[in-house]
């Protein structure tokens, strides 16, 4: 062993430093301040310990505050969002979707009294424009004319292509309906089953959207492609008339039928797209509230 005071070391059996003169320590003396600095270091890092414990007591529900107003800020937001979105969607109803062009508008066989009022001409070639709104109108107004149909024996008969077509059309005052439903769900009616009506309705309205799309484009159950075909056999034209699915098909001629989407259609179905996206995302932010609430005992699960 070493002095402590000069770093001598003791000879065997002295108690004394024979340099210094310096006192030899006890064995036990130095147990006992080793253990007692080991015991000041454990209940110094137990105080740290509880300190750092409290802190996080406190900061936990602080922490779960600001987050829970951040949410409430972000479903907030969205949920105005989705109130524009819808508000957009109803306005692009009103815009131009469709437009029928083609012989078979040139020649006038897709003509009737009432898709005068959509019927545009040019120099080089005449068409007929449709909204969204102007489908459900137009189909109210001459659903008979459409449903009995003359095929190429000269008899009338009911054509199901037709009428279902014609009921599809309908079905667009479903739109509005359901789009101004939606508006007030997402203005007025904040608890989950709310947000829920909303993405269904959105749903609803994109189903019904595709089924017009496939309807007026494919002439084979196109109402409007398959009564031009009704008007020329009308006029006792000789021959065979075929629907394929650019046209009419005669034995001498071809009789054209043509629809394009304009930027309207297109408009709303984006539109759309971004009230169904919206609805999803704040569904699941609701849902997984409600879990949360569930977990901590805040509400019943029913």
């Amino acid at each position: 062993m070493l002095c402590s005071q000069c770093k001598a070391e003791f000879k065997d059996n002295e108690d004394v430093c024979h340099v210094c003169g310096h006192r030899k320590p006890n064995m036990e003396d130095v147990d006992l301040i080793i253990n007692s600095l080991i015991e000041e270091d454990i209940m110094g890092a137990s105080e740290d310990i509880e300190s750092d414990d409290g802190d996080l007591g406190k900061k936990g529900p602080f922490r779960k505050d600001e987050k829970a107003k951040i949410e409430g800020k972000m479903i907030q937001g969205i949920r105005y969002m989705i109130f524009v979105s819808i508000t957009i969607f109803i306005i692009a109803l009103f815009t131009h979707w469709f437009t029928i062009s083609g012989t078979t508008v040139d020649y006038g066989f897709v003509n009737n009294p009432y898709t005068q009022r959509y019927f545009q001409e040019t120099e080089d070639a005449s068409y007929i424009e449709f909204s969204g709104y102007d489908l459900f109108n137009y189909s109210r107004s001459v659903l008979d004319d459409h449903s009995r149909i003359m095929n190429s024996d000269g008899e009338l008969s009911t054509s199901i292509q037709s009428v279902l077509h014609m009921y599809i059309m309908l079905a667009m005052a479903i739109l509005m309906v359901t789009s101004l439903v939606a508006c007030c769900v997402a203005f007025l009616y904040r608890k989950y089953v709310g947000i829920a009506i909303i993405r269904n309705l959105a749903i609803v309205n994109l189903v019904i959207i595709g089924l017009n799309y496939l309807f007026i484009n494919i002439t084979f159950i196109s109402a409007i492609a398959i009564r031009a075909k009704s008007v020329i056999n009308q006029q006792k034209v000789f021959g065979t008339l075929h629907l394929t699915f650019n046209g009419i098909s005669h034995d001498q001629y071809f009789y054209t039928y043509k629809v394009t989407e304009n930027v309207g259609f297109y408009g709303t179905i984006i539109v759309l797209g971004i009230w169904l996206t919206l609805s999803i995302i704040l569904y699941e932010m609701k849902n997984s509230e409600k879990i949360r609430a569930i977990e901590n005992g805040e509400i019943e699960e029913r």
